[in-house]
């Protein structure tokens, strides 16, 4: 906590005297930039923190690299239940979080969170077949659903703590079995429901030691 509020007090000191001036809107950072994998790993919680130049509104989007993802659909034939049929998102993200100051919905408008994929429900899942629009509202819904089980995408946004209007706080639960490598960290700011300002933070998740020997 005393580093938190260290690391906290120069952000803001960044925004004040001679250097205002050249200070951007905004200046985040991670509690860790990397997240090491080790025998017995079981998550880790990843704290978010920084500054703002002046109040506004706060979306932070977590998003793990992307990688090909096969959904499957089972029936039953014969009375067994087997997969029927299968699509391939090649580059569906491995994993996704947000948190914000308030409802994305109510502070983002709906162009906005289309064009920044702010949500499951709009994020970019093209799939490698062809399938007719309902159809493939039900193979994103079950990419979805099966990311959700797996712990690894969640739909509800968590809260960003805002410290006098400037200082802001957040903390990004990751599972045991958060995928590997370079997650990237979109925290953007609103007014009137338009993205003004935004940074990416990248952070870096690793199999290390005896886990990455046997991996």
């Amino acid at each position: 906590m005393i580093r938190l509020l260290l690391a906290l007090a120069v952000l803001l000191a960044l925004f004040s005297g001679k250097q205002a001036a050249r200070a951007d809107e905004l200046l985040a950072d991670v509690s860790e930039h990397l997240v090491a994998i080790t025998t017995g790993f079981d998550g880790a919680q990843i704290l978010i923190f920084g500054a703002l130049k002046e109040e506004a509104d706060l979306v932070i989007a977590v998003r793990g690299p992307a990688s090909p993802t096969v959904v499957h659909r089972k029936g039953t034939v014969a009375g067994v239940w087997v997969n029927t049929a299968t699509m391939t998102f090649p580059r569906a993200p491995s994993f996704f979080r947000m948190a914000s100051s308030a409802p994305v919905k109510e502070i983002v408008t709906a162009e906005e969170r289309e064009r920044l994929q702010l949500g499951v429900d709009v994020l970019g899942l093209q799939p490698s077949g062809r399938a007719s629009p309902n159809l493939l509202r039900e193979w994103r819904r079950g990419l979805v659903r099966a990311k959700e089980r797996e712990g690894l995408y969640h739909a509800k946004e968590q809260s960003v703590s805002l410290i006098g209007g400037r200082l802001f706080r957040t903390s990004i639960s990751l599972p045991s079995n958060v995928p590997t490598g370079t997650f990237l960290i979109d925290v953007y700011l609103f007014r009137d429901g338009l993205n003004y300002a935004a940074q990416t933070i990248p952070l870096v998740i690793r199999k290390v030691g005896l886990e990455a020997d046997i991996f």
